[in-house]
């Protein structure tokens, strides 16, 4: 993903320890996976149940991967600007929760 490349400091991979990120994370400095994480939320099916973080995958393409592949900008995004942010009624933090119960719970295992 572009945020290993463009924003090397902020992903898993990085040379020096990421973690903890800053808090916030500064919206100035990550524009393109805010623009990302606010267009996965934008195109986001509707989680199956009663709450923002009832199982739901933030792609609707049939993988099992690349929806866990927004996962990290959808988070980081959620660091930057936070919950409260709402899209289609959804914050950053609880589309994530979303996506990471939808992979434990829902998607079939062979």
């Amino acid at each position: 993903m572009f945020i290993e490349r463009d924003y090397p400091s902020l992903s898993v991979f990085s040379s020096v320890n990421p973690f903890p990120l800053p808090e916030p994370v500064p919206s100035d400095s990550i524009p393109r996976i805010l623009t990302l994480a606010e267009a996965t939320l934008q195109n986001r099916p509707d989680a199956d149940g009663p709450s923002a973080t009832a199982a739901g995958s933030l792609l609707e393409d049939g993988s099992a991967a690349d929806p866990c592949s927004l996962l990290p900008a959808v988070m980081l995004a959620d660091r930057s600007v936070g919950n409260d942010q709402k899209i289609k009624g959804v914050g950053y933090a609880d589309a994530a929760v979303a996506q990471i119960r939808f992979t434990l719970e829902e998607v079939p295992r062979v």
